[in-house]
């Protein structure tokens, strides 16, 4: 059978079986329709790169919605009968570029223009949602999703949000007489949609399945299909994927979003119904008209929770089952639907088969085994004000995008008018552990007792902690962390909702929470008419083709049918020599051309170029002693990029029993004193500072202070293309050090460097990480081109990069300080340690961070004392990143002003009881 879509007018029939089950409508507008403005990135939802837009037809309103959405989730196949607008398609040089596209270069928002693209779209998505009526709160909220890793968000929000409707921004002259039309664009056919178009299942050469149900009962005919211990999916917005990757095992997709069963909502007296397709985006909606009415106030504090949970395009498109599935496949999962709903105690209406439901709780549901059950709707309560308090808390590492460190519900039933005394009470945290949910011993502590009674709190905080026992689970917060926050959250609750004359005014602000006001900011510069055109500002050469996705990268070059995709083969055991490795299984996997590993380097077995820069080599692939987890022994060829990401898992590597003592820390290293990987460059001794007896008034005192590592997180991936041509190997390489590259590859292929022709034409953020780690994916594709004969592209994933790449020097320094009573600095000594990795390449203890000690205080060497020192780790070798050296010597020396004044931060006393 077929899938029949638009793509920016263009109508397009695609036979499904042609395409792998899980082929994502990311990979086909990039690899078949060549629209490579839609980029590839995080493949997690999380980046707003790959968004576009797309229109589709409420199968129970049938009214067409435009979404904006994340491509890199959205499956091919759930794309029957939808319009699909992306950025090529919504202005171009050509046709003319589109009021968003031009805003957004006019005004300065970009600089790589990688994530610009998605920028554009998800705007696009944002006006066409509203038809064009948004504010500027709605603007800068929409943007949770999509990150920059370049410019700064202030160029871009103001870009945005001259569009909203209460907008002040000051535009450009040239953009004012932009006419700007948002009408949403009929869909396909221009007709209504009879709802009467059924297709059949289809399978595919894998032995996969894909059913379209477009009722309940065709929902269960096609679960019928599913053989006891297959593996099957109800497929809506996929947006799980982005979080906990699915099964490849998988043989049957069951797409939902044509059951009109599921989507559904109703508001009654006593209960609100919501289906279990119904989107988060949806649900929100239903939740403001709700909150209008009598018993259903507490859905406006639903909303504000929603509008917490990952960002625009995700809730767009994932859905209120989808999230609650999460939650029974993965109990650790810290679900905001799931607390939110089950301290309101929401229950589900789930089906066994298209006549028959049953209405349970939904920590029943969550335990239930029964194969093949729908969830189909979700029930929930009337709670009248004057009867009933609830309130809901999600505590984040940042603003939005981002899963809870713990988040809580909490329901309060009055036993009287008054509301002084508890009948009875719901008290829900999440992310403490999979088998926690409620306080127990708090929820029968309160009924019958006055809530804020001191007594009453001084017993709840007596006993909460002993309940709130966190699990360990790196790398969430600590187990000791997430307790105090969560017991905060409860007395945070008590504060918030205390009769006025039970809360000390002083603490009363303690019970808020933090309105995080609208953004804004200014730029200026200076600029002289007469000396024009020196000092114009103008706008970049290169800004519209980057908004229109235009612009292009190594990874949006095309390369040949026959070209293979690469993955690497990492080592697991750190400290053991490597003894066997067999690819025999990995081999075997359909798709799979070829393995690699040192020994058929014909060349040098080192990535790096030797100077002063990487005085020491580092291997492409491990060939003895394994130096750090995950470093690279080997490389993966195959016909599709996930062929060879999943071959790779399947290598079997034997190790000799001969590891060495392991130090993944500089803390360990310190710890146990282990001079030979201390390394300190300046031998020089340092005399002490004779210092005068203390004054009145002045200060001394020592410390340390710590900065951890850090990812470079660029929008582009590691990217390298090659292309065997003649006797020269033709190379397109995202990075920063052409030469450098360029001088690898020949040194590893053992050839002249003037066989190597390599080209740069822009690269999507590098920060550093380009420098000389790009050449780990440009040495092996090399390798695999010079071998095969044929094209090589090879794109590493986030998680690749992020398990074989080393990130910034994390920095400890141990400090000493004496000061004047006015704040000038007597004396500074500063002993800082800097986490080299497995290698002293790239070093910036003396060159970079020791200069830049004293451009924060009025220090000289009459009053400084500094000594720097490089701690070798069994780690990925670390390298710059973004003010390599100087950000590590700023973080040490920041409470300090420009002259030489230092500030004190004196400890509050603690209080143990805020109720009076």
């Amino acid at each position: 059978m077929s899938i029949k879509f638009n793509v920016n007018g263009f109508p397009y029939e695609v036979q499904a079986a042609d395409y792998a089950p899980d082929t994502t409508l990311n990979a086909f507008l990039r690899e078949h329709l060549h629209l490579t403005a839609t980029k590839y990135m995080c493949l997690e939802g999380g980046c707003g790169s790959c968004i576009c837009v797309i229109r589709r037809r409420h199968p129970v309103t049938q009214e067409v919605q435009s979404r904006a959405a994340n491509s890199c989730l959205t499956l091919l196949n759930t794309c029957d009968d939808v319009d699909i607008m992306t950025d090529e398609g919504l202005g171009n040089q050509q046709s003319g570029y589109h009021p968003i596209q031009k805003r957004l270069a006019q005004m300065n928002g970009t600089q790589c223009g990688y994530c610009s693209p998605g920028f554009v779209m998800n705007m696009y998505g944002l006006l066409e949602q509203h038809r064009g009526q948004v504010s500027m709160s709605q603007v800068e909220d929409a943007f949770g999703g999509n990150l920059c890793r370049c410019t700064g968000y202030r160029p871009i929000l103001d870009a945005m949000k001259s569009f909203a409707v209460d907008s002040n921004i000051e535009v450009p002259p040239e953009c004012v007489d932009i006419e700007d039309s948002f009408e949403l664009l009929c869909p396909r056919t221009g007709q209504s949609c009879k709802g009467s178009c059924s297709r059949p299942p289809l399978r595919d050469q894998s032995g996969s399945h894909w059913y379209w149900p477009k009722s309940l009962a065709e929902l269960f005919s096609a679960l019928g299909q599913v053989g006891n211990g297959d593996l099957y999916i109800l497929v809506a917005g996929n947006t799980a994927h982005g979080v906990y990757r699915r099964p490849r095992d998988i043989r049957h997709f069951i797409d939902v979003n044509l059951v009109p069963e599921l989507r559904q909502y109703s508001i009654e007296a006593d209960h609100l119904l919501l289906g279990g397709n119904v989107t988060l985006t949806d649900a929100m909606q239903v939740f403001l008209l709700a909150a209008k009415m009598p018993g259903f106030e507490y859905c406006a504090q639903l909303w504000q929770h929603f509008n917490l949970i990952a960002n625009v395009p995700v809730r767009n498109n994932g859905t209120l089952a989808g999230n609650i599935c999460i939650k029974k496949r993965h109990p650790e999962f810290p679900s905001d639907v799931f607390i939110t709903f089950e301290a309101l105690d929401v229950h589900v209406q789930v089906f066994d088969n298209p006549s028959n439901h049953k209405i349970m709780s939904l920590q029943s549901y969550l335990s239930d085994n029964t194969p093949k059950l729908v969830l189909g709707a979700f029930v929930l309560k009337a709670y009248p004000e004057d009867r009933y308090l609830f309130r809901s808390y999600k505590i984040l590492a940042r603003a939005q995008n981002v899963h809870a460190y713990v988040n809580a519900g909490f329901l309060i039933e009055w036993d009287d008018i008054q509301r002084k005394m508890v009948r009875s009470a719901r008290i829900c945290f999440g992310n403490i552990r999979p088998d926690y949910v409620h306080a127990e011993n708090v929820e029968q502590l309160v009924p019958g007792k006055a809530l804020y009674d001191p007594a009453t709190i001084a017993q709840i905080f007596q006993q909460l902690p002993t309940s709130l026992q966190p699990e360990e689970r790196p790398p969430e917060a600590s187990p000791e962390y997430r307790q105090i926050l969560a017991c905060s959250l409860l007395y945070k609750f008590l504060l918030a909702t205390a009769p006025r004359e039970r809360v000390r005014e002083r603490y009363r602000s303690g019970g808020l929470l933090l309105e995080r006001p609208l953004s804004s900011g200014s730029q200026s510069f200076e600029t002289i008419k007469k000396n024009y055109p020196v000092t114009q500002p103008v706008q970049k050469l290169e800004g519209l083709i980057q908004c229109s996705g235009e612009a292009m990268y190594m990874n949006d070059l095309l390369t040949t049918s026959n070209a293979v995709h690469c993955a690497f083969v990492t080592a697991k055991r750190v400290g053991a020599t490597i003894e066997q490795i067999d690819a025999s299984a990995a081999l075997q996997c359909k798709g799979v051309v070829a393995f690699y590993s040192a020994k058929d380097i014909p060349g040098v077995n080192n990535f790096v170029t030797l100077g002063q820069l990487t005085p020491e080599s580092e291997e492409v692939f491990a060939a003895g002693r394994v130096k750090y987890y995950d470093q690279p022994l080997g490389v993966i060829a195959a016909l599709t990029h996930d062929a060879a990401v999943h071959a790779a898992t399947l290598v079997v590597v034997t190790y000799l029993k001969d590891e060495q003592r392991v130090y993944t820390s500089m803390s360990q290293v310190l710890t146990e004193r282990q001079a030979d990987r201390i390394v300190c460059f300046k031998k020089e001794r340092v005399e002490p500072l004779k210092l005068p007896p203390l004054a009145p008034g002045d200060v001394e005192g020592r410390g340390v202070l710590e900065m951890g590592s850090q990812y470079h997180f660029t929008m582009e991936p590691q990217t390298t293309i090659m292309v065997p041509m003649d006797d020269i190997l033709q190379v397109y390489s995202s990075t920063q050090w052409m030469d450098g590259t360029q001088g690898a590859i020949a040194q590893v292929l053992g050839v002249s460097v003037n066989s190597i022709q390599l080209q740069v034409r822009r690269v999507g953020g590098a920060y550093g990480v380009k420098e000389t780690r790009c050449n780990m994916v440009a040495c092996a594709a090399a390798l695999v081109a010079a071998k095969l004969r044929r094209p090589v592209r090879f794109v590493q994933t986030i998680e690749s990069m992020m398990e074989t790449i080393g990130k910034r020097w994390a920095c400890r320094s141990d400090y000493e300080f004496r000061a004047r009573a006015n704040g000038s600095v007597i004396l500074l000594t500063n002993n800082y340690y800097q986490d080299a990795g497995c290698s002293l390449n790239e070093n910036v203890v003396d060159f970079l961070t020791l200069p830049a000690l004293k451009n924060v205080y009025n220090l000289n060497d009459l009053n400084l004392r500094a000594k720097g020192n490089a701690i070798l780790t069994d780690a990925p070798s670390s390298t710059w990143c973004r003010a390599p050296g100087t950000a590590e010597a700023h973080r040490h020396c920041n409470d300090g002003n420009s002259n030489g004044e230092y500030c004190f931060h004196l400890p509050t006393r603690s209080r143990r009881c805020s109720f009076g």
